[in-house]
């Protein structure tokens, strides 16, 4: 709609909750983008042009804004309207309150791990005896930003580095020697199946153990698809592994036999979360 001084430019899942905020405000027009690369300037100009000031509503950077900021009546994350990284109603509603303002400057306290307090392996976990495991072996460890980062503060100290879900294969593989990526089969899901496939067209060294639980555990208890035999087609070392029937020593012989080959191990743990 072409309504009103003010507009909003959004994409991605921003676009949503801009439109649960103009339910309450029905005199601002909403340009929603399906495609932001290429951005299509021309509708986007004339948008910008017809409107006395237009926010823009998007996540993580100010990727949409940065190619629009010399329009002077743009406002987003660069003028303090919006933070930088995850977006929610509340900052929509603030940026709209201030919307005549060239430049906000908003004080927030910086959130700490001491402050925030550290986010632990549940203690029912049923894979528990093998973050034991990774923190005793003498190689590096990259975990997945699912429920394995967790095992990162100490006292378990399971994981090394962490950087996305699904990022664990492809941070593995360049580690300076042989290590380890953990990834849950959600993260797998998601987007490690890629590193996966990589590694093992470019022929790096790394084992790969992938927490089988058959839930999206850190995001609500989604169910994940079993990519067990996509596996198989790809990796010719790939063994399974149920940690509920117990652990007993065979766990840690199975991955330094992993270890101890040249190429891609992938290692099924099978466990039940008890959370869902």
């Amino acid at each position: 709609t072409q309504s009103g001084n003010v507009g909003i430019i959004s994409s991605g899942y921003p676009s949503a909750l801009v439109a649960n905020v103009l339910d309450t405000r029905t005199n601002i027009s909403h340009f929603e983008l399906g495609m932001v690369n290429p951005i299509p300037f021309n509708a986007v100009r004339k948008f910008v042009r017809s409107h006395k000031c237009v926010l823009i509503v998007e996540e993580t950077e100010a990727f949409i804004e940065s190619h629009l900021c010399v329009l002077d009546n743009v406002l987003g994350k660069k003028t303090g309207h919006l933070p930088y990284g995850q977006v929610d109603v509340e900052h929509i509603e603030y940026a709209l309150d201030h919307i005549n303002n060239d430049t906000v400057v908003k004080y927030t306290d910086i959130q700490t791990i001491a402050g925030r307090g550290v986010r632990s392996i549940c203690d029912d976990c049923p894979y528990m005896p093998l973050y034991h495991i990774l923190h005793d072996l003498d190689v590096m460890v990259a975990g997945d930003l699912g429920c394995s980062v967790r095992s990162a503060p100490a006292p378990l100290e399971a994981v090394d580095t962490g950087f996305a879900l699904g990022s664990s294969i492809a941070v593995a593989c360049g580690f300076e020697k042989k290590g380890i990526a953990v990834i849950g089969d959600f993260g797998l899901a998601h987007s490690g199946i890629v590193g996966l496939i990589n590694a093992v067209h470019c022929g790096f060294d790394v084992v790969v153990i992938v927490l089988q639980n058959k839930v999206a555990a850190m995001t609500g208890g989604q169910d994940v698809p079993d990519l067990t035999d996509v596996v198989r087609a790809e990796v010719a070392d790939v063994s399974s592994f149920d940690i509920d029937a117990g652990v007993d020593g065979t766990l840690l012989e199975l991955i330094n036999e992993k270890l101890g080959k040249r190429g891609v191990s992938v290692i099924f743990v099978k466990g039940k979360c008890r959370k869902y």
